[in-house]
């Protein structure tokens, strides 16, 4: 390329070019090197010779560690950033120094100045910004009573607030950001570890919305979890995670349930609760080829104790009854009563040939409350039994219309009236 050309494309190039021989001495420097150096045009070319030089950091760097004398040893360098301050202003700069052989012989070097303070300066306030905004989100996670938990798609924790490390039992966010996905640490402390794993893992393979995700704590605690993955452009690019305390509400809500399926007077379930448990039970039955038993119990007498006692004395019958009841049959069975004066029971452990036994200790201590208690009525029950088989499953209805109709049997038979109990299993 001619020289004039070659000068004349060097002077039009937007990054500042500097010439230096052997000796640093400066040979050439275009026009855009001057301006970039706040030197007039014609300026003398020792001026353009940008000695002091900084790191990025601010420190300056030694002259012998300056890029354009270290090339001048044969260290090239490129896309350097360096910085400078002519007249006392911050310049940024990427700098290039490349060794070359001058035609006098002897070695020299070009240098490329490429001005990027402005450059510098944006990024400057998008760290200012980007940190302001930072804070404050910060400031807001740490201040939620939700745990928050961020994650990128390899799993690695970027993000925890406050009421996260509580809930999982950390002192700080150093424990686990940059560490592996809280699946491991987590896991510890839940009562399924292998479900909580694996449906983790499963949300972010799946990539799709989930919520309250119920987590039961080995502490008694209970959470809900929320799953939404971070998608850029149609691809899930991490995995953020909300969890909620929700132990209050739970049992607030057990305890309500508790309650609508209770019998007030008795504090026994009422026919909801019965129906509901039974019908649980009796699936437990059918997979483990049990054959429980159920009791349909009626109180005999009770318009003749109203009507001449009085209800007060009438709701006394029900609660001994009640607590006949308790006695007789073990914890795990099923206690109810359905209204009016009709109670029954699943026992749910029981035989069909311990009916007899479990109808004969409920008669000893029918007994034993009547001869020992100072009330003016006798506790009289009649009694129905139907049992399931796994054989010939029934449904809970079923069993109790069973009942229901072999009490009746019972009421009818012909037993002497001063019997505590009647019963008719049909057994």
């Amino acid at each position: 390329m001619p020289q004039k050309l070659l000068r004349a494309v060097i002077e039009g190039m937007g990054d500042g070019v500097l010439v230096v021989d052997s000796a640093a001495c400066v040979m050439g420097a275009n026009g855009a090197l001057l301006r970039m150096f706040g030197l007039p045009a014609g300026a003398p070319l020792a001026d353009a010779w940008p000695e002091e030089a900084y790191r990025p950091n601010g420190q300056p760097i030694d002259a012998a560690e300056h890029p354009i004398r270290l090339a001048l040893q044969g260290a090239a360098c490129e896309d350097l950033d360096v910085g400078f301050r002519p007249q006392g202003r911050e310049l940024s700069i990427r700098l290039s120094a490349t060794p070359i052989q001058l035609d006098g012989g002897g070695t020299g070097v070009v240098a490329v100045f490429r001005d990027v303070t402005r450059v510098r300066q944006l990024e400057k306030g998008l760290r200012t910004q980007h940190e302001a905004y930072a804070a404050k989100v910060s400031a807001l996670m740490d201040h939620l009573s939700t745990g928050v938990l961020f994650a990128d798609n390899e799993g690695r924790i970027q993000l925890v607030n406050r009421a996260f490390l509580k809930f999982f039992g950390f002192t700080s966010a150093d424990e686990l950001v940059g560490g592996t996905m809280i699946a491991e640490q987590g896991g510890s402390i839940v009562k399924d570890k292998d479900a909580f794993r694996r449906l983790m893992a499963q949300r972010m393979r799946d990539g799709v919305m989930a919520l309250a995700d119920r987590l039961d704590f080995v502490d008694g605690r209970i959470f809900e979890r929320d799953y939404v993955p971070v998608n850029v452009e149609g691809v899930v690019s991490g995995h953020f995670w909300c969890f909620r305390d929700v132990t209050e509400r739970e049992r607030a809500r057990a305890q309500l349930a508790e309650l609508s399926n209770r019998d007030e007077l008795t504090a026994l379930y009422n026919r909801r609760g019965f129906i509901t448990l039974a019908e649980q039970w009796l699936r437990i039955a059918a997979r483990t080829r049990r054959t429980p038993l159920l009791l349909f119990v009626d109180v005999n007498g009770m318009k003749p104790i109203n009507d001449r006692l009085g209800h007060a004395q009438g709701d006394r019958v029900l609660r001994d009854t009640a607590d006949l009841l308790r006695l007789t049959f073990r914890e795990s069975d099923i206690l109810a009563r359905l209204g009016g004066d009709e109670f029954v029971v699943l026992a749910v452990d029981a035989q069909n040939e311990h009916a007899s036994l479990l109808c004969d200790r409920l008669q000893r201590n029918v007994k034993a409350l009547n001869d020992t208690q100072k009330r003016p009525y006798h506790v009289s029950l009649s009694v129905g039994v139907s049992a399931w088989d796994p054989a010939k499953p029934r449904t809970v209805e079923e069993l109790l219309a069973e009942a229901d109709a072999r009490m009746y049997e019972a009421k009818r038979s012909r037993r002497a009236s001063s019997a505590s109990i009647r019963v008719a299993s049909g057994m």
